[in-house]
């Protein structure tokens, strides 16, 4: 089967789900992107630039993650792609996006030049902990808890469904107090906390389990 993938925001976490899902998808994929820069003119003007400059390819069906404009693009491809069955990715979850009642601040804690210092960085963990109110999945929280970090999650948003039920009462907490108890803990013992391995919670979701499920995804709606 042949897909048309559309990224029109190709970096960062965008690019590694795009780039590692050809790389294990039993599916020919032809890869349309525009360079990872000015996300809100991606979401509202991709879809014009990118329906001038389509590839020479006959797609099955056509993916496209939530930085397109699915609706402007599909006004605008060839007439023959018409009928063909067409699949959104949603790496952000648009439909819940928190709304800011004044003017949004971004403050980045913490910066690595390059992933490897920051997979470098995870392996010497020992415990993650998230604060967010605000999650789409939890893939850099699964990152360390590959790598090897106990996880100190709220009970709140994906984390409850990306954790098995096993682990919710030593990972996750319901207030911020019981945080701070949790943290005391894992600071007066670091050895236990390095004993347990919890890697196996993050393998489920690898790309040899997970492309094989979209590539039958996808296969279905053709």
């Amino acid at each position: 089967m042949k897909i048309l993938f559309i990224e029109p925001y190709y970096g960062g976490s965008h690019r590694l789900f795009s780039d590692g899902y050809i790389r294990h998808s039993r599916h020919e994929i032809k890869l349309l992107t525009m360079p990872a820069r000015k996300w809100k003119w991606r979401m509202r003007g991709s879809a014009l630039w990118l329906a001038g400059r389509l590839p020479r390819f006959s797609p099955d069906i056509i993916m496209a993650s939530d930085f397109l404009d699915f609706a402007t693009f599909c006004a605008l491809m060839p007439s023959e792609w018409i009928n063909l069955p067409r699949a959104v990715y949603f790496h952000e979850n648009q439909l819940t996006y928190p709304v800011a009642s004044h003017v949004r601040r971004d403050y980045q804690f913490g910066f690595v030049e390059d992933r490897s210092s920051y997979l470098r960085m995870l392996l010497e963990g020992d415990v993650v902990v998230s604060t967010a109110k605000h999650e789409f999945f939890g893939i850099a929280v699964l990152e360390a808890v590959y790598a090897g970090c106990r996880p100190l999650l709220p009970a709140r948003l994906s984390y409850p469904e990306i954790l098995p039920a096993t682990l919710h009462e030593e990972c996750l907490y319901k207030s911020e107090q019981a945080l701070v108890d949790m943290l005391k803990a894992c600071a007066d013992d670091p050895v236990r906390v390095r004993e347990k391995d919890y890697s196996g919670v993050a393998t489920q979701f690898s790309w040899e389990k997970v492309a094989v499920k979209l590539d039958d995804a996808l296969a279905g709606m053709v």
